[in-house]
């Protein structure tokens, strides 16, 4: 220990640059340095700082080739380092990643690095922190739906997936940024976690006004419903993901809309009753400064403008009849009596996913429930995109005891 710190001070160079490079060097690669490496790094100490400034900068290339491995290796450490203070990362507070709003010109510096990390020793292990920063934003930027794979992940850096490597580079990772990993039923989810970091698509922010009706339709269920569970809420996402696009029915997916819709129905309901419009956001920012950082959501003037303000705003009486499902369920207590009885109810009007009937898309429907004689409702269909607006239709009977 006292020989490390000894060498932590000859790294205390008078300028911020050079004592960056060689105490993250000390940090990070020194522990796992061989006694060959470690040698070389001693040797550059030893020399000046205009020399060794030029050495670290690349504007000289060391002769001696142990000092040009070393070097290699650090030039490594020297860009993520400038990415690093680009961004804040060394003082990570515990935010999601998507918070820090990763540039595309620090994306593609990240990537570079942990390539050249590749290059130099073959592994990403030392690298946990910016791999996942890095796997979060190509997640976000450049996923197009389907089933998330490590292959997916690993194939930008030239290299097949690998799952085992994956799973202990988000947990180290992740532990370092103050995050955890996601664990739904008892199982760690490893590339969910690593998609909810980042925040929801791109390519699925693109069906923007399908996606607020499919957002606003969930939120406005599980409101009604006053579901508290959160596997009641998974499985009503699986529902309402079935109106998206075929691409995005995933269990991903799925566990990001319901994320997405648990935060939204959380902030809706500190609300005051009566907040006239435009009005909602504005009052969260000022009684709850940062409510917005822990959403799966990347947020941007785009995203607030056509998803957040929308669903934080609408008025549950207009949203529920339009959005919701064809049923929901009542308790009803009888007259003079303790005793409460279970009712269906048909709702006034509601949304039917497109994938109930991927024939017949573009047809006007007339539904009716069949094999109960005693039940007369139907419904008008009207075709929109990523399913129908449904419509009650005459002044029948709209609610059966069950």
């Amino acid at each position: 220990m006292a020989a490390e710190d000894r060498l932590r001070w000859r790294c205390r160079r008078g300028t911020r640059e050079l004592d960056l490079m060689l105490t993250r060097y000390l940090e990070r690669g020194w522990p796992r340095a061989g006694a060959g490496e470690r040698a070389a790094f001693e040797r550059l100490l030893e020399t000046p700082d205009p020399e060794l400034h030029a050495l670290l900068t690349g504007a000289v290339t060391a002769k001696a080739p142990d000092l040009a491995g070393l070097l290699k290796r650090m030039h490594t450490d020297i860009d993520t380092s400038a990415i690093i203070r680009k961004v804040e990362l060394d003082t990570p507070d515990g935010r999601p990643l998507h918070g820090y709003q990763c540039s595309g010109e620090t994306f593609m510096n990240l990537e570079s690095a942990l390539k050249q990390s590749l290059t130099v020793d073959g592994s990403l292990y030392g690298m946990a922190r910016e791999f996942v920063f890095w796997a979060a934003e190509h997640i976000r930027s450049r996923f197009r739906g389907g089933k998330l794979t490590w292959d997916f992940v690993f194939s930008r850096l030239g290299m097949p997936g690998d799952h085992a490597l994956g799973k202990r580079l988000v947990v180290r990772g992740l532990q370092q940024w103050g995050r955890k990993v996601v664990e739904l039923e008892k199982r760690k989810m490893y590339l969910y976690s690593l998609m909810r970091e980042g925040g929801v698509p791109e390519s699925l922010l693109q069906e923007k006004s399908l996606y607020r009706k499919v957002v606003m339709g969930l939120v406005t269920e599980i409101e009604r419903e006053r579901v508290i569970c959160g596997e009641a809420k998974n499985k009503m996402a699986n529902r309402w993901v079935k109106s998206l696009p075929q691409t995005f029915h995933s269990e991903d997916f799925a566990h990001l809309l319901a994320d997405l819709a648990k935060f939204l129905v959380h902030w809706r309901a500190k609300l005051p009753e009566g907040m006239p419009g435009g009005a909602a956001q504005r009052w969260l920012d000022t009684r709850y400064p940062r409510w917005e950082i822990a959403l799966p959501l990347r947020m941007t003037p785009q995203v607030v403008e056509t998803l957040i303000r929308p669903v934080l705003e609408i008025q549950r009486s207009d949203v529920s009849p339009m959005l919701g499902p064809i049923l929901s369920r009542e308790m009803r207590r009888q007259n003079d009596a303790d005793a409460w009885l279970g009712y269906l109810k048909f709702n006034a009007s509601a949304w039917l996913p497109g994938l109930m009937f991927p024939n017949e898309q573009k047809l006007k429907l007339r539904l009716s429930p069949t094999g109960c004689p005693h039940v007369h409702v139907s419904y008008y269909a009207v075709p929109e995109a990523g399913g129908w607006q449904l419509y009650r239709s005459g002044r029948t009977k709209d609610s059966f005891q069950f």
